[in-house]
C-alpha cells in the first residue's frame, strides 16, 4: 500500500497514482544445476509479469531430468520437463535444473577361434570403464577387436579396457581371431617327387600332399617325426591329406620296384612269358599261333613293349612303374582259292574265278558247262581235297591256298540217214559237238535227187546231194 500526506490544501487539486511493475535484482530469480549438467537464465533486470527463457545445458553422457523449485515456482515455469523453458517472473523464485548420468548398452561378440567376455549384453554409465577379455580357442591366436575400437585403451590386446564415454552411445565390439600358422615342407628322396598343396599352413587346415615315383619305382613310405607322421591322415598312402597341428616336415621315399607281368592269349594261341621282376629287367614273351591262326598283335600295356607287332618281344618293366598286363591277339590265316576251266564252261559263274577265304571255312565251286559239252571232273593242287572229282558241285574246307581246274568235254552226237527206194545215203555215224560232216546221196538209175528232209536246219544246201 502506497500513502502520501497532503499538506496546506488551499486550493482545487488533482492526483493520479502511477504503478509500475515490480523489479526483482538478479538476486531474486535463484537459478542451479544439479552434477551432469548447467544451467542458463536470461539476463535481467526481471520485471514482475515478463518472460524470460530458462535453459537446462546437460553435459555429455549425461540428460535432463527435469526443473524443481525450492520456491514452488514451477507453476510459472512453460513446463517442467522443457529442457529449453520460459519463465514468467510472478515474484522472487529459486529452480534447479536436475540431471542424470546416462547408461550404454555394451555387446561384446567374437568370431571362430574363441570366445569374448562379458558373454551377455550388459548397461553401464556413461563414466564406466568396462574391463573386456578375449579367450583364444586351441589352434587360434588373437588378432584384434572390431566395431567400436575407438572406446579401447588398445584394440590389439587380447585384455583391455572398454571406455563408455568415448562413444557415449550403445558400444558393440567383436573379438578376432586367426588360425595359427606354421612352418610345413615336404621333400623327397632320389627317383620320385613330392607335391604339397600351397600354404599358409593354418591349425587344423587341411591340406593334400601326394608323392610320385619315377618310372620303375615304388613309393615307400613318408618319414619325418612322429608329429609329422601323425598329421597324416594315412600315412602309409602316397596320396593323401595332411592336417596341419604344428610344424611338419616330410619325406618321401622311393626304391626300385618289383611288378607283375601278366601274359595271355585270346582265342587262336598261346603265350609264354610273365612272372615277376624288378623295374630293371626286360623280360622276354612270345606268342604262338593255332593251326589256322597267325599273330596279329599285343594289346593292354603295349607301351611297354619293344615291337608290339612281333610274336617275340621284350617287355620294360620300368616304363609304367606298375604291374603290367599284356595279351596276345590272333587272327585266323588267310586263302586264296582259284578255279579255271578246261574246255568250254564256267566255275561260279565266271572262266576265272578267284576269292579269299579264312581258315577253316568252307569253299563251294560249281562247274556249269557250255552249250554242247559236258562235265568231266576236277583237277587240283594244294589244299583242296574233293571226295569225288567227278561231281560238278565241289566243297571242301580251307586250309590253305588251293588251284583247282574244272575239265569239260565236247558232247557226241548221232547222225542218222534214213534210206528210201530209188537211191542211197552215206555220212550216217557218231560225232563231237561242232563237228562239221559231209553227207552224200546217191540216186538210182533212172532217178534224180530231190532233197532232204528231217532236221535240215542243219544242213548248208537241202537242194544239194551233197552237203
Amino acid at each position: 500500500l502506497a500513502t502520501a500526506t497532503l499538506q496546506s490544501l488551499d486550493r482545487d487539486r488533482s492526483y493520479v497514482a502511477v504503478f509500475h511493475p515490480k523489479q526483482y535484482v538478479p538476486e531474486d530469480i535463484d537459478v542451479n544445476a544439479t552434477a551432469g549438467g548447467n544451467v542458463e537464465l536470461q539476463t535481467g533486470p526481471y520485471v514482475h509479469f515478463s518472460q524470460y527463457y530458462l535453459k537446462a545445458l546437460p553435459w555429455r553422457g549425461h540428460s535432463f531430468t527435469g526443473w524443481t523449485s525450492e520456491s514452488n515456482s514451477t507453476a510459472d515455469l512453460s513446463g517442467v520437463n522443457d529442457l529449453n523453458a520460459t519463465l514468467t517472473v510472478s515474484g522472487p523464485a529459486k529452480f534447479t535444473a536436475n540431471f542424470q548420468e546416462n547408461q550404454y548398452k555394451l555387446t561384446v561378440t567374437s568370431n571362430k577361434g574363441g570366445t569374448a567376455t562379458p558373454a551377455s549384453v550388459g548397461t553401464h554409465l556413461y563414466s564406466a570403464q568396462i574391463p573386456v577379455q578375449a579367450a583364444l580357442g586351441t589352434g587360434y591366436e588373437f588378432s584384434h577387436w572390431s566395431g567400436d575400437t575407438a572406446t579401447l585403451t588398445d584394440s590389439f590386446a587380447a585384455s583391455t579396457d572398454a571406455n563408455m564415454s568415448v562413444k557415449a552411445g550403445d558400444v558393440s565390439l567383436q573379438a578376432n581371431f586367426s588360425p595359427i600358422t606354421y612352418a610345413v615342407e615336404a621333400n623327397a628322396t632320389a627317383n620320385g617327387s613330392v607335391s604339397l598343396a600351397n600354404g599358409p599352413y593354418e591349425h587344423f587346415g587341411v591340406y593334400s600332399i601326394s608323392a610320385t615315383p619315377q618310372a620303375g619305382y615304388v613309393f615307400t613310405g613318408w618319414q619325418g617325426n612322429t608329429n609329422s607322421i601323425q598329421s597324416l591322415l594315412d600315412s602309409s598312402a602316397a596320396s593323401t591329406h595332411l592336417v596341419v597341428t604344428g610344424p611338419a616336415s616330410l619325406t618321401a621315399t622311393f626304391s626300385l620296384g618289383s611288378f607283375t607281368l601278366s601274359v595271355s592269349a585270346g582265342t587262336g594261341g598261346s603265350v609264354q612269358g610273365g612272372g615277376t621282376f624288378r623295374s630293371d629287367e626286360t623280360p622276354s614273351i612270345s606268342a604262338t599261333p593255332a593251326t589256322g591262326y597267325k599273330f596279329s598283335h599285343w594289346s593292354v600295356d603295349v607301351e611297354t613293349l619293344n615291337d608290339i607287332a612281333a610274336g617275340s618281344t621284350t617287355v620294360d618293366m620300368a616304363k609304367l612303374g606298375r604291374n603290367v598286363q599284356l595279351t596276345a591277339n590272333f587272327a585266323l590265316k588267310t586263302h586264296a582259292v582259284t578255279a579255271s576251266v578246261s574246255g568250254a564252261g564256267e566255275v561260279n559263274g565266271t572262266q576265272s574265278f578267284s576269292h579269299t577265304f579264312v581258315h577253316f571255312s568252307q569253299a563251294s565251286l560249281l562247274a556249269k558247262p557250255a552249250a554242247g559239252w559236258s562235265f568231266d571232273q576236277w583237277s587240283w593242287s594244294g589244299s583242296a581235297n574233293l571226295a569225288n572229282p567227278t561231281l560238278s558241285a565241289a566243297s571242301f574246307a580251307v586250309t590253305g591256298t588251293a588251284s583247282l581246274t574244272a575239265k569239260f568235254a565236247k558232247n557226241s552226237y548221232k547222225l542218222s540217214l534214213g534210206q528210201v527206194a530209188n537211191g542211197d545215203a552215206n555220212g550216217s555215224g557218231s560225232f563231237l559237238f561242232d563237228s562239221n560232216i559231209t553227207i552224200a546221196a546217191t540216186p538210182h538209175d533212172g532217178y534224180a535227187f530231190s532233197n532232204w528232209s528231217g532236221d535240215v536246219d542243219t544242213l548248208s544246201d537241202i537242194n544239194s546231194s551233197v552237203a
